[in-house]
């Protein structure tokens, strides 16, 4: 997914021109940096978490708060400000690589948005992942949904998609675009609010939201129910 912004980069620098003063040399990098360590932490995340319940982890931390939502919601909140912290770190120090080279009014701005839109879906999908783990509770089956999520049920639903009839085909579309995955490089997509404006992003940012809602509201569920 981190390829197809920059086969974007090279498509609309091939038929529109790199100006001197576009965004794009910085976006796009600001973009691949936060896309990245999404990724990377989610799976990361995944694995960690669903570790805690068998080692007995969570067990010891009821002792200390007995009200398992509370537990939970501190534990996810910790999670996601762990990605939000990372997110910035990263995409900080790239944009800061890119803008370098130009420091416009109108560069800043983009990076700025771009920083901030990735740190909050970086948190967002940390949540997520996060939820997920708690509902799997077990290292194996949290990666192998985690990587189906963000990774193999996006790609598989695009291609079959391609073989499908056209009414057929638009409903797998949309449940494509409203996967994880896609919500999360559409929520840090700051170069594309040049053309389509900052609508597709903020609804992105609302997706991803919705996403970490349900799956935490079921992960409560599964928890207060759940031995240790």
């Amino acid at each position: 997914m981190g390829s197809g912004l920059l086969i974007r980069y090279l498509e609309e620098g091939a038929t529109t021109g790199v100006s001197a003063d576009s965004a794009l040399p910085v976006t796009l990098p600001v973009e691949t940096s936060a896309g990245v360590v999404g990724i990377l932490l989610a799976i990361l995340v995944a694995s960690y978490v669903a570790r805690d319940a068998p080692s007995g982890l969570v067990s010891t931390a009821l002792t200390l708060v007995p009200r398992r939502s509370r537990l939970l919601a501190a534990r996810g909140a910790a999670v996601a400000l762990m990605g939000l912290c990372a997110a910035l770190l990263s995409t900080v120090l790239t944009a800061v690589a890119g803008i370098a080279g130009n420091q416009s009014t109108g560069v800043l701005a983009s990076a700025s948005v771009g920083i901030a839109a990735s740190a909050l879906a970086v948190g967002l999908l940390m949540s997520i992942s996060f939820f997920v783990a708690a509902l799997a509770n077990r290292p194996v089956p949290t990666v192998l949904i985690v990587l189906g999520l963000l990774v193999v049920a996006p790609l598989a639903l695009s291609a079959a998609q391609l073989s499908l009839p056209p009414s057929v085909g638009h409903v797998v579309g949309t449940a494509v675009d409203c996967s994880p995955a896609p919500l999360f490089f559409r929520a840090i997509g700051v170069t594309a609010t040049a053309q389509l404006g900052f609508q597709p992003m903020i609804t992105a940012q609302l997706g991803l939201l919705a996403w970490a809602m349900v799956l935490g509201t079921l992960s409560l569920a599964v928890f207060k129910r759940r031995d240790g």
